[in-house]
Formats: C-alpha cells, sequence, structure tokens
C-alpha cells in the first residue's frame, strides 16, 4: 500500500468518526481543597475519566479506552453489547500486568500501592 493510499484511508477513517475535541477540566462542583488534592496525587488526564458526564453532558454512552489498549475485534461489536444492556447495568474492565515488577503503580504512583492479598 502506497503512502498515499495509507493516509488517504486514515482521512476516511476520520470523516465517519467525526471526532470531537473538549477540554477538560475538574468539575466546578469539587471544594478548591478536594480539587488541589486531586492536581497534587494525579495528572489531570488520568482523572479526567472519572468526569466523563460532566465533560460530555450530551453524551449518552462512551468507550473509553487507554492509548495502551489494542482491539482485537471491531469496537462495534463492543457497542453491540453496552447497546444490549438495560438501565440498570454498566460495565467496566482492567486487568492488571501478570508480573507485579511490570505493574505501574507500585514503581511510579504518588499514591500508596496495595499489593495482592489473595483475593483475585
Amino acid at each position: 500500500m502506497s503512502m498515499v493510499s495509507s493516509t488517504k484511508r486514515k482521512l476516511e477513517w476520520l470523516l465517519i468518526v467525526n471526532p470531537e475535541v473538549r477540554p477538560a477540566k475538574y468539575p466546578d462542583y469539587l471544594d478548591k481543597k478536594a480539587a488541589q488534592s486531586w492536581r497534587t496525587e494525579y495528572r489531570l488526564c488520568s482523572t479526567y475519566r472519572l468526569f466523563l458526564t460532566t465533560i460530555l453532558p450530551l453524551t449518552d454512552a462512551v468507550i473509553y479506552l487507554d492509548s495502551d489498549t489494542v482491539l482485537m475485534s471491531p469496537i462495534e461489536l463492543l457497542w453491540t453489547k453496552f447497546y444490549n444492556m438495560t438501565s440498570s447495568q454498566h460495565a467496566a474492565f482492567g486487568r492488571e500486568p501478570n508480573s507485579v515488577n511490570l505493574g505501574w503503580y507500585q514503581h511510579q504512583a504518588n499514591i500508596p500501592y496495595v499489593p495482592p492479598s489473595g483475593t483475585r
């Protein structure tokens, strides 16, 4: 595939997806002390997903994926699963690395890391 056709395919994908960029900030309802605590312990980019309902008030459904997530099948299959859910259902998933030495939190985070305690 040539570079031109590859670039064209990427641009066509953008037209289908229609991405929209919005500013992220901590919600106004956080008091100043709480907001400062959030800013000190976490980066905005790692916590804004907690406030997606505030950032995207007109959006009724969101699939949030970290930048290092790889999908092994079309995202539409995941959307289908969500559309089949009732209003009383929700889903979340997070997987830690198999090796404790590869994890980010126990080495880099400013918050306490709690090692596995046999509750898996």
